[in-house]
């Protein structure tokens, strides 16, 4: 199941940048950096360098403008043809979990085409916004496109510490703590029960790469009380 949320989540991120390449780059590398969401690995880590996200924020902010102006805004897309399949490329690739299951060369082709597809459409659908509304919708789809292309990608980051939570009952509490069913230590932390949905979300997001890289066996039985629950978050592995 976690490979299919992974899988999903590497489509997600291709897509993205398929409207806009260098946003998705930008939230993966700022996260990964500041946060516990995401964990790149080389050569993937080089986007927590702070001078390729200052060069990141630079070319978003050139996208983000040019992007907006009627004919140069189909320039733009034609320029970036290339670059924005390649981004996609490689947000697909950096995904850990599905390098370790599937080709890298394989991953590298579904980024491309994902991206591709997206940005071919975007290419092709803006020389008709601009002829139908004088240029005038322009900037309102573009300002659409860009908040799509964030929301996508903090989507497809959240989504498999989210997927994880169904899980979490699978654990057992000992008095040490809390352990896996197989016997598999786990680090203390506190239970969530009772915490409404963002408390329940702000918990179980760092802390999902726990529950994701224990296995729990297959003979072990969920059980599940109502009114009573434990959530453990995850952390997404790039």
């Amino acid at each position: 199941m976690f490979l299919m949320i992974d899988v999903l989540s590497a489509f997600g991120l291709s897509a993205a940048t398929g409207l806009n390449a260098w946003l998705p780059l930008l939230i993966v590398g700022l996260l990964a950096r500041y946060t516990d969401l995401i964990t790149l690995r080389a050569p993937w880590r080089a986007l927590e360098n702070a001078w390729v996200l200052a060069v990141l924020a630079v070319l978003l902010i050139i996208e983000m403008t040019v992007d907006k102006i009627p004919v140069v805004d189909t320039v733009n897309d034609v320029i970036q043809t290339v670059i924005r399949p390649a981004a996609g490329a490689v947000l697909f690739a950096a995904s850990a979990n599905v390098i370790s299951d599937v080709s890298p060369v394989l991953a590298l082709i579904c980024g491309l085409l994902v991206a591709g597809g997206v940005h071919a459409a975007k290419a092709t659908a803006r020389p008709v916004i601009t002829a139908t509304t004088a240029g005038i919708g322009n900037p309102v789809v573009s300002v659409v496109e860009d908040v799509v292309s964030g929301a996508t990608t903090i989507v497809a980051i959240v989504l498999p510490a989210v997927a994880a939570q169904p899980f979490s009952a699978c654990w057992r509490f000992s008095d040490g703590g809390i352990s896996a069913a197989g016997g598999a230590a786990l680090p203390d932390f506190d239970p969530i029960k009772g915490k409404p949905l963002i408390g329940r979300l702000l918990v179980m997001l760092p802390q999902a790469k726990t529950l994701r890289e224990t296995t729990v066996p297959s003979k072990v039985r969920c059980r599940a009380s109502r009114g009573s629950s434990s959530g453990f978050g995850g952390r997404a592995r790039l």
